[in-house]
């Protein structure tokens, strides 16, 4: 919707060519008709930085349970730990004992 009342505000589209760019905008394919003014212009591009940044926003919403399972199913929180830690610290034991449970 607020796209479509600034490509009517802006552009002065009727509201069939604003609802076509503005959900063409939202879908990632970009606009049909290049915007002609200068306010045209700054909005088109605000609104696709918008248009962008709920796409990875959604996306990111929708994957972090399936990745949080993951990580969860294949220890990988757990192995990074090991492997960030014992690449960092010089004579850290490759067992992911600690110093104090190896008897140093």
């Amino acid at each position: 919707m607020p796209g479509m009342l600034g490509y009517e505000h802006f552009e002065q589209l009727p509201w069939r060519d604003a609802f076509l760019n503005s959900a063409m905008l939202m879908g990632d394919m970009g606009p049909v008709d290049a915007p002609l003014t200068d306010g045209g212009k700054v909005f088109v591009g605000l609104y696709a930085l918008y248009a962008g940044l709920v796409f990875i926003v959604a996306g990111s919403l929708l994957f972090a349970p399936i990745v949080h399972r993951l990580m969860h199913k294949f220890h990988w929180e757990q192995d990074a730990r090991q492997v960030c830690l014992t690449s960092m610290l010089p004579g850290f034991p490759s067992n992911g004992l600690s110093r104090r449970q190896a008897g140093r």
